[in-house]
């Protein structure tokens, strides 16, 4: 659907992602048989832009992009996983990204080859997991909140296994 109302367009695509399937690592994974409802509303303008993606009850995001030469850079992001009806995830002030949320387990080992660089900048994270596999290891009912910039980063943990602080400074 594309509108345009009072000088400003809004273009938005929607589908229930049946017939498609996904090899994606959990909670992106699906067969083909079965529907995720997908929601995309882009907000054009001429040197910045904001997307917004609704992926089921498993995510909802937000990216504020602005024109850098020929390209669209993101600057903010922000992410939730499994937000309630109308939650809306949470844009960092500065340029970066923030992710929040709850899932019922994350498999970082299967997703870290997938993430490549995000925005420039701060990214911050607050999450509330069942199960989180890492480097090999199966940690639950974990909490976990941190923060990164350039190649230094900190994190508090807190699982049933163990609970303390970790920082990396380059």
């Amino acid at each position: 659907t594309v509108a345009v109302s009072g000088g400003r367009t809004q273009i938005t695509f929607e589908s229930p992602l049946r017939g498609l399937a996904s090899e994606l690592p959990p909670p992106l994974a699906k067969a083909a048989a079965e529907t995720l409802p997908l929601r995309i509303d882009v907000h054009p303008g001429p040197e910045r832009d904001r997307i917004t993606v609704v992926v089921g009850t498993v995510l909802a995001a937000e990216f504020h992009r602005l024109k850098q030469g020929e390209a669209m850079v993101v600057q903010r992001a922000g992410i939730v996983l499994s937000p309630a009806q109308s939650e809306t995830p949470r844009l960092p002030e500065r340029r970066g990204a923030m992710i929040h949320g709850t899932l019922p387990a994350l498999d970082l080992d299967r997703w870290l080859p997938l993430l490549g660089g995000g925005p420039a900048g701060a990214a911050s994270f607050d999450l509330r997991l069942g199960t989180l596999d890492v480097l090999g290891k199966r940690l639950t009912q974990v909490t976990a909140r941190g923060a990164a910039a350039a190649s230094d980063w900190n994190a508090s943990v807190s699982a049933a296994e163990l609970a303390g602080a970790l920082s990396y400074r380059s």
